[in-house]
């Protein structure tokens, strides 16, 4: 986000809490200079040793109030970071001065109070989101999506391959935040969002007055899941709302939203599992796709009933050595595929899972799988090897 280069606040913000950092700045157009100066001991302060040219203006850091403050940067550093400065006009057609903040990485924190236009929960939350699903009151007080963008950036996601996880996901917020980030930046972040298919009270006395009972179809579809939170991610990624059309107006970069984005979204319900079934082995199907995003959700997932020896998917980083009597086979096909960084071995025996380790390549990441794939959720023995 970006920030005036003015130093805000209280007392060590002003010219004689940290003198070294009021300095002048020649402004011309949107291109800024900052002139050779010295340092006088005596007089603690810059001695200017440049004017300023003809068409240049002179810029201190002095505060609305008319005293004089700081600079949030040194002028050697300031100079370093030119890449991250603009120049810009307020409200009054003042000559600002903006730096580019990535406040996660620099240790900062920022301000306590964020009063955006475009963190209005009306214009950006909810008119929104009856923009991208057509319908009128889908879901109560949806936050803006510049607000969880900004969230975002402060919490870490400004590293382009941050993995971001909402486990309350409400009506999609945060994922379609994310995109919009790696639109900015052309980034490769990842979000996995988790929520629950929960009715409305509304809906439910509705429902209920019609004899639908929970867990019925038409139960689920009156779901947060099934009627917001999806259908907000897919058109929002697609351009198109619910009934076809694409969705009208734009983005505040400008960005039509009828555009879309560049984004994958995978789909995945969370069950029960009966523990006979797994037994039996007759589930592997059902935890692939946790192997998958594992794996970094890389390439097409594609499903096994896990009745054979081992499942090496086609086009995804990861393979699963179903049948540790057939390690050799699999070691030797494994051997033929160098993309693979994530093997998964499929043994209840501690001992077997590190002898198998010990014959497989060290740059590979390795983790055991007990045959009830559900203990994996107990007890995960994860190794990388050992020097």
């Amino acid at each position: 986000m970006w920030a005036n280069l003015r130093k805000r606040g209280g007392a060590n913000t002003l010219r004689e809490a940290r003198p070294r950092q009021f300095y002048p700045i020649y402004v011309s157009g949107n291109k800024l200079r900052i002139p050779k100066m010295e340092w006088d001991k005596e007089k603690r302060a810059w001695k200017v040793l440049e004017t300023p040219r003809r068409s240049e203006k002179t810029l201190y850091p002095m505060g609305d109030d008319g005293k004089e403050r700081i600079w949030s940067l040194g002028h050697e550093t300031l100079r370093d970071s030119l890449d991250d400065i603009r120049i810009v006009s307020d409200k009054q057609h003042r000559v600002v001065i903006q730096r580019k903040v990535r406040a996660s990485e620099e240790g900062s924190q920022p301000s306590t109070f964020w009063d955006k236009p475009q963190y209005s929960i009306v214009e950006h939350g909810t008119v929104m989101l009856e923009r991208i699903l057509g319908t009128a009151q889908a879901f109560p007080f949806p936050k803006s999506l510049y607000a969880v963008a900004d969230c975002l950036r402060v919490a870490g996601a400004a590293r382009e391959d941050a993995l971001i996880l909402d486990f309350f996901g409400g009506s999609g917020t945060t994922m379609h935040a994310t995109a919009l980030l790696n639109a900015e930046d052309k980034g490769n972040r990842q979000c996995i969002l988790v929520t629950n298919n929960e009715v409305s009270e509304k809906a439910a006395k509705e429902l209920a007055d019609d004899s639908v009972e929970p867990g019925t179809p038409k139960w689920e579809a009156e779901g947060i899941c099934e009627a917001v939170t999806w259908p907000r991610i897919h058109a929002s990624f697609t351009g198109k709302r619910p009934d076809g059309k694409r969705i009208p107006n734009g983005y505040i970069d400008g960005r039509a939203m009828a555009e879309g984005f560049e984004e994958n979204a995978a789909y995945y319900r969370l069950d029960f599992l009966d523990p006979a079934d797994v037994k039996r082995g007759e589930m592997y199907s059902a935890i692939l796709p946790i192997l998958w995003m594992m794996a970094g959700a890389s390439g097409d997932l594609e499903l096994c009933k896990g009745s054979g020896k081992h499942h090496f998917p086609k086009g995804c980083p990861f393979c699963v050595l179903l049948q540790e009597d057939h390690f050799k086979e699999f070691a030797a096909k494994l051997a033929e595929r160098p993309d693979i960084t994530l093997v998964f071995l499929v043994t209840d025996s501690v001992e077997a899972f590190h002898e198998m380790l010990s014959q497989i390549d060290k740059a590979k990441r390795c983790v055991q799988l007990y045959k009830s794939y559900l203990d994996n959720f107990k007890i995960n023995l994860e190794s990388r090897h050992a020097d």
